[in-house]
C-alpha cells in the first residue's frame, strides 16, 4: 500500500515538471532562432518529455483505483498495521509457549523434551 501511495504521488509529480518542461521547451521553439542542429536538438528533448509524461500518466491510470480506494479509507493503512503487529506478537508468544502440568508435574521434562523435538523437526515453533 505504501508502494501505491508513494508512486502515484511521485508520477503525479512528475507529470507536474514535465507539462513546465514542455511549456518552456515550446517558448524556445517560439521566441527562439534555432538552426536545424539545436532544432532537431529541441525535437528529441520535447519527445523524451512527452514519453516520460507519457510513462507517468499510464502508470497512474492502472494504479488510480487502489490509490483512491486507500486514501478514502485513511484508517485502512493503520488498521493494517495493526493486525500485522498482532500477528506477529502472537507467532512470538506462542513460540515461547509451553505446557504447564497442573498436577503431574513430574511429566514437565517430557513436555520441555516434546516442545524441542517439535520446533526442531518441523522448522515451526508449534505451542500445546
Amino acid at each position: 500500500m505504501k508502494w501505491t501511495i508513494f508512486t502515484y504521488e511521485q508520477n503525479e509529480g512528475d507529470m507536474a515538471y514535465y507539462e513546465n518542461e514542455y511549456l518552456d521547451l515550446t517558448h524556445a521553439l517560439e521566441f527562439m532562432e534555432l538552426g536545424p542542429e539545436e532544432g532537431f536538438q529541441l525535437a528529441q528533448q520535447l519527445q523524451e518529455n512527452r514519453r516520460k509524461r507519457r510513462q507517468a500518466k499510464e502508470e497512474n491510470e492502472l494504479i488510480k483505483p487502489l490509490y483512491e480506494l486507500i486514501t478514502r479509507q485513511k484508517t485502512l493503512m493503520a488498521e493494517m498495521g495493526k493486525i500485522k503487529a498482532k500477528a506477529q506478537q502472537t507467532i512470538q508468544t506462542q513460540s515461547k509457549r509451553i505446557y504447564t502440568p497442573r498436577v503431574r508435574t513430574d511429566m514437565q521434562d517430557a513436555f520441555q523434551r516434546a516442545k524441542a523435538r517439535i520446533s526442531s523437526s518441523d522448522g515451526h515453533n508449534d505451542s500445546f
